[in-house]
């Protein structure tokens, strides 16, 4: 065990040695995992090293501390929030550029950091998940940015993965690799040029505007043209900006907020078919309108398990093991004061003049008076606790994405620990939705010929994190 701690601590020294020399700053703080010992800027977070066997650690670990440590020298962040583009999956692919741009330059001083980082790359492109649209095109920026800039060689089966996505890209940055390489060492003008093209690909804009181009291609008649009519009733619905959601098929509530206090107003719903005339309805009433689905044949209930390979959810938990490695002792304190609370709610009632139990201390008088009167016992009586379930039920959806949803994924770990060890049974349980803007359920809609005011139009996904009969250590 000695040597073990030993081997680790040896080798964080040496982690420390290095992100201290090659960024330049004696002062410079290097911590692993949670744990910090200042509140200075100058800090490089590392993620902890748990297992010394397994060397992909090692090429991880290596990698990250001198990518962090070629962003301090090479990478100002004042310059690159100056040029930042708009959107979140820009955003991501901006961040990438930078990331790629001080590695570049670290990699052609030092060959051990340029073998470090490719190393760990590829080991990363093993395991990547690419079920969602969003990650394959981060994803594929990234490799194709590395394989311009810092010269890497995909295999067989990666450029059949990136294929299509690559043939995209070279569109749009072909032409400009070669001036993006040469400004590598102007930050500025690299992350301004990097910007312009990244806001070039629209790619923000595609996801959103993915639903109305589909409607668009809908109304469209055989000639690719609107007739007068239905350009007439689009320029109508633009100006009073309160037509019918295509999603929902009802009223726009962002749009009808300012009027929600005038009730005697109504809005008139166009049908946005291709046919001649008009369907009015009146929503005065809308909002006693109860809820209700289009359709529920495309909902499921899922375990978390089953979402992601077995590699994907060993990650998450040590990522996550590792936010909570300092909430350790907070975790039996919360228990234990928790557990007097619930004690002190205990009603408590006895049995008395019993032949047998517990002496019956109150009654010794009775024996002091006239030994010839017999003992007193008492017993408590048994009292059967109603049974009782936590659900702990936590938003999937993309507004939840980055910190918000580890801050819900720590609070659900800390009171499914605290309540099992109070006896008290807790399931955790996640929903969102399927697809991006409706799925399956929208489609039969369309085909359905879109009825009037059909409710939700989504096909719900509820994720089960653990029953309440899976204890937390198995979950």
């Amino acid at each position: 065990m000695e040597k073990k701690e030993d081997l680790i601590q040896n080798f964080k020294t040496a982690i420390s040695s290095t992100v201290k020399s090659i960024s330049n700053i004696e002062n410079l703080e290097v911590s692993f995992g949670n744990q910090s010992k200042s509140n200075s800027n100058l800090i490089v977070k590392l993620p902890e090293l748990d297992d010394v066997n397994n060397k992909i650690n090692y090429t991880k670990m290596r990698a990250l501390a001198d990518s962090e440590a070629l962003k301090i020298k090479f990478s100002s962040s004042k310059i690159f929030k100056l040029n930042e583009p708009k959107g979140d999956i820009s955003k991501k692919l901006y961040q990438i550029a930078e990331k790629i741009r001080y590695e570049k330059l670290g990699s052609d001083q030092f060959k051990g950091i340029k073998s470090n980082i490719q190393d760990y790359y590829n080991e990363r492109l093993s395991g990547l998940d690419l079920s969602k649209d969003e990650n394959k095109i981060v994803e594929s920026f990234e490799n194709y940015l590395r394989l311009n800039i810092l010269d890497l060689k995909n295999n067989n089966k990666i450029n059949k993965i990136f294929k299509s996505s690559q043939e995209n890209f070279n569109k749009t940055f072909k032409k400009k690799i070669k001036i993006i390489t040469d400004s590598l060492e102007n930050q500025s003008k690299f992350s301004s040029l990097v910007s312009d093209l990244i806001s070039d690909l629209d790619i923000d804009d595609g996801f959103e505007q993915e639903e109305s181009k589909t409607d668009d291609k809908e109304n469209n008649n055989n000639d690719g043209k609107f007739d007068d009519n239905q350009q007439n009733t689009k320029k109508k619905r633009d100006e009073e900006n309160q037509e019918m959601s295509i999603d929902s098929g009802a009223p726009n509530l962002e749009n009808l907020s300012a009027d929600a206090d005038n009730d005697s107003e109504e809005i008139e719903i166009e049908d946005s078919s291709s046919e001649p005339y008009k369907r009015k309805t009146s929503l005065k009433n809308f909002g006693d309108e109860k809820y209700k689905s289009y359709t529920d044949e495309f909902d499921e209930i899922i375990k978390a398990e089953d979402l992601e390979s077995e590699v994907e959810l060993n990650r998450l938990r040590g990522n996550l093991d590792q936010q909570l490695l300092q909430l350790k002792n907070f975790i039996s304190k919360l228990a234990n004061k928790l557990q007097r609370k619930l004690l002190a709610k205990q009603n408590r009632s006895w049995n008395f003049d019993l032949e047998e139990g517990l002496l019956d201390t109150s009654k010794l008088t009775r024996v002091i008076v006239d030994p010839l009167n017999s003992l007193s016992f008492k017993k408590e009586k048994d009292i059967d606790f109603k049974d009782t379930l936590v659900t702990i039920l936590i938003d999937n959806s993309g507004s939840m994405r980055g910190k918000p949803i580890s801050v819900a994924a720590i609070c659900a770990d800390i009171l499914s620990r605290t309540l099992e060890r109070c006896l008290v049974k807790v399931e955790v349980l996640g929903f969102t939705t399927r697809h991006w803007k409706g799925g399956s359920s929208r489609e039969k809609w369309i085909k359905n010929e879109k009825p009037t005011l059909p409710g939700r139009l989504n096909d719900l996904r509820h994720i089960i994190y653990k029953s309440a009969d899976t204890p937390w250590r198995q979950a």
